[in-house]
C-alpha cells in the first residue's frame, strides 16, 4: 500500500481518535445542500475541483450523496467527507449500538476501496468505534449495518462520521471510482430485524492468550450458513492478514493467528459474516 494511502487512512483514524467533536446525525439522508456542499458536513472539495457531490440517484427522498475519485496527470485525488459543521463531529446523547446505510459502489480498477468509520466519545476520550473498508461492487444499494465496539459501558456525548472513496496503490487509472450514500442511522440492535437472526446470535470471542506472542487463538460462532471473511488491521486500517475468507455453515469456529512477522502493537480483528461486521482489539507484545 503505498505512502499516500497510509496517510490517508491515518489521518481519518486520528480525526476519530484526537479532533474535539461538535443530536442525531446531521442532514443523514443528504437532502439539504448550499452550493454544491451538503450542509452540516465538511467535504474535500476545492474551487478547482469536486470529488463530493449531490445525485438524484437516491435510496429515499430526492438526493443522496456521491463521492467519486478524481485524478490529475501525476496522482490521485480521493473524495473524502466528515460530519459536523467543523469537520470534526456532532453531539450526541444516546449510547447507539449499531450504524446503519445504504450504499452503491462502482470501481474503474479492482483496487478502489470505499471506507466508512465511526467514533464515540466521552469527555473528549473515546469510548467506542468502528470502520469497514468496502471493495465489491455493486449496481444497487445496499443495505450495511455494523455494530460499534465499545471500550466502556459510558453512554457518548459525540461523535464523528467519515467516508472516503479512494484506491489502494493511488492508481491514477482508479479515477472515476464512485460511491452513492443514503439514509445514514444510528440503531440499537434489537431495533433491526434481518431475516429473524439478531445480531447478538454472532459471537466473536477476545483473542486468547490477549496480550500475545507471538500467536493467538480467535474463535466465533455463527448461527446460520454465509461466507464468512476475518481479517486483521493494524491501529490505522491497513490490513495485515486474511484469516478467513470462504463460506461456512452454521457452528463455531476457530483459527490460529501467528503475528511472527509483525511488530509490537495493537491490531484490530474483524469479522464479517454477509452484512454483519465484528470488530474487537488485540495486543502484541514482543
Amino acid at each position: 500500500m503505498s505512502k499516500t494511502i497510509v496517510l490517508y487512512k491515518f489521518l481519518l483514524v486520528l480525526i476519530i481518535i484526537t479532533a474535539p467533536l461538535y443530536a442525531q446525525i446531521p442532514n443523514n439522508g443528504f437532502e439539504h445542500w448550499d452550493q454544491g456542499e451538503p450542509i452540516d458536513w465538511i467535504t474535500s472539495n476545492q474551487w478547482f475541483l469536486s470529488t463530493v457531490s449531490q445525485t438524484a440517484n437516491s435510496h429515499s427522498g430526492l438526493s443522496a450523496l456521491k463521492l467519486q475519485t478524481l485524478s490529475t496527470d501525476t496522482f490521485l485525488i480521493p473524495a473524502i467527507i466528515t460530519a459536523g459543521t467543523d469537520g470534526y463531529g456532532f453531539p450526541l446523547s444516546q449510547r447507539h449500538e449499531q450504524i446503519s446505510f445504504y450504499y452503491k459502489f462502482n470501481k474503474t480498477v479492482s483496487t478502489a476501496y470505499l471506507y466508512i468509520a465511526v467514533g464515540f466519545k466521552k469527555n473528549g476520550e473515546t469510548i467506542g468505534a468502528e470502520f469497514i473498508t468496502i471493495t465489491e461492487s455493486s449496481d444497487d444499494f445496499v443495505a450495511l449495518n455494523i455494530p460499534i465496539t465499545y471500550l466502556s459501558t459510558e453512554v457518548p456525548d459525540s461523535a464523528v462520521i467519515v467516508m472516503q472513496v479512494s484506491d489502494q496503490v493511488s492508481d491514477t487509472s482508479a479515477s472515476g471510482s464512485y460511491a452513492v450514500i443514503d439514509d445514514i442511522s444510528f440503531n440499537a440492535v434489537s431495533d433491526v430485524d434481518e431475516d429473524d437472526v439478531k445480531i447478538s446470535d454472532f459471537n466473536l470471542a477476545q483473542n486468547f492468550p490477549n496480550p500475545f506472542n507471538p500467536s493467538t487463538k480467535i474463535s466465533w460462532q455463527s448461527p446460520v450458513g454465509s461466507h464468512q471473511t476475518l481479517k486483521v488491521y493494524d491501529i490505522i486500517g491497513n490490513e495485515v492478514a486474511t484469516l478467513v475468507d470462504e463460506y461456512k455453515p452454521a457452528g463455531s469456529y476457530a483459527v490460529e493467528f501467528d503475528a511472527s512477522k509483525l511488530s509490537s502493537g495493537v491490531y484490530l480483528y474483524q469479522l464479517k459474516l454477509d452484512s454483519k461486521i465484528i470488530t474487537k482489539k488485540m495486543t502484541l507484545i514482543k
